[in-house]
């Protein structure tokens, strides 16, 4: 929050892992399917209505601010676009909310377009402590830099911009970028309806349209990662990331952050089950990731969604031999677009493994998002493969791992039985 008259910030930032509020997020059965059905999103303590909540309830600035008429509640990206910008007389522009930031508030009507007054209500939000909203695609100010007058024309979230890696994508092809948390998308329309406990949200918008996805997350891909070298301080999780998996590395029940998609949990504490060494539990945390991303591909093919390719991108993606086990799991081929294709690694049992490379353009760095926004930007040419500058990419076809349909599977029960004991 900050003062609307000075700019001044009032509170800290919260990262969208915070969950201190999560008491506030105890409804109903009832209550989250309206929730749902307002927003596109499963009610969570990861959004920020409950953060605003908490500041209100437990800062006396904010409180005070609030009782002058002088706060104002957002996003940070509301904030930055508000800070770093001038309008063309030289003043601060007045603060707005981007449509995709404002849904993840789980205060905004996805069928009106705005702030909900059953929604404020719930969490006790005035409507008159938040901003406006806005499309993504606006105009945003002007940012001075280095002598520069660089126009700003979009805000919006990364798990959107990144839906757009790789151009427009295709029916059929759900993307997956995996960096500090994982996000799957897959194209869809605003009456698309999501799988249970995944999201429908919106990817972008303009002034005349608006492109939704359904969506899919993972709080604990790179941070469980961050997680286990925090557990083993002196030793470099790097040197593990470039060495072939173990093959049987037991399991590893993944809550780093919380667990999203689709099960919702904030009160779980991660735990290993029969994993042992180091390079087990690495191994063992990467499958855990590729189980999330199962689990939630296989909701979305039990709801009618037909799977035909999976375009897998982010920092993590690099790990070695991840790409070529997540094409194993799903029966997807995949289309690696990390940094080397599994093709150049120098295991020889991924090198057999894959076919020649393919003439696509895809990430040579994996930052999908800075990709997607430059797509967005760039208006969304029906050409945008053949003016991107982007190298070839590899597609790795699934190839026979009894071994790994086995764990996932057992990973399966244990889920099962891990979520009843912590009721």
């Amino acid at each position: 929050g900050w003062d609307k008259h000075s700019g001044q910030p009032l509170t800290p930032v919260l990262s969208w892992q915070e969950c201190r509020a999560r008491q506030l997020c105890d409804w109903t059965d009832q209550q989250r399917a309206e929730i749902k059905q307002l927003t596109g999103l499963h009610p969570s303590p990861h959004h920020g209505a409950s953060k605003m909540r908490w500041w209100l309830d437990n800062s006396a600035v904010v409180k005070q601010a609030a009782v002058e008429q002088r706060l104002q509640l957002a996003p940070l990206a509301s904030y930055l676009a508000m800070a770093l910008t001038r309008t063309p007389n030289q003043s601060r522009p007045t603060a707005r909310a981007d449509a995709s930031t404002a849904q993840r508030t789980l205060l905004w009507n996805r069928h009106t377009q705005d702030w909900d007054d059953r929604l404020l209500s719930r969490f006790a939000i005035k409507r008159a402590w938040l901003p406006a909203t806005a499309p993504c695609l606006d105009a945003w100010g002007t940012l001075q830099l280095a002598g520069l007058a660089i126009p700003g024309r979009f805000v919006g979230g990364d798990q959107g911009c990144g839906h757009f890696g790789g151009g427009q994508p295709d029916p059929g092809c759900v993307t997956i970028n995996l960096g500090t948390g994982g996000f799957i998308s897959l194209p869809a329309s605003a009456t698309s309806t999501a799988p249970p406990g995944l999201l429908l949200s919106l990817a972008s918008s303009d002034h005349d349209s608006q492109q939704w996805m359904i969506e899919g997350t993972i709080n604990g891909a790179g941070a469980a990662l961050s997680w286990l070298q925090q557990r083993y301080p002196d030793t470099d999780l790097q040197l593990l990331f470039r060495q072939p998996l173990q093959p049987q590395p037991g399991l590893f029940l993944n809550a780093v952050s919380g667990l999203g998609s689709p099960f919702w949990r904030n009160d779980l504490n991660s735990t290993f089950i029969d994993s042992q060494t180091l390079s087990q539990r690495y191994s063992a945390v990467i499958d855990s990731i590729l189980f999330l991303i199962q689990i939630q591909l296989d909701r979305l093919q039990q709801a009618g969604y037909g799977l035909e390719r999976i375009e897998l991108a982010g920092g993590l993606a690099q790990a070695q031999g991840l790409a070529q086990r997540l094409a194993d799991l799903t029966r997807i081929p995949v289309l690696s677009v990390a940094q080397q294709s599994e093709a150049e690694r120098s295991d020889s049992s991924l090198t057999s493994q894959t076919q020649p490379t393919i003439q696509r353009r895809a990430d040579s760095n994996s930052e999908m998002t800075a990709r997607g926004l430059a797509y967005l930007l760039a208006g969304q040419p029906q050409h945008w493969n053949e003016i991107s500058d982007q190298p070839a990419a590899t597609v790795l076809n699934p190839t026979n791992n009894p071994d790994l349909q086995q764990r996932y599977q057992r990973w399966c029960e244990q889920i099962k039985q891990w979520l009843n004991q912590q009721y």
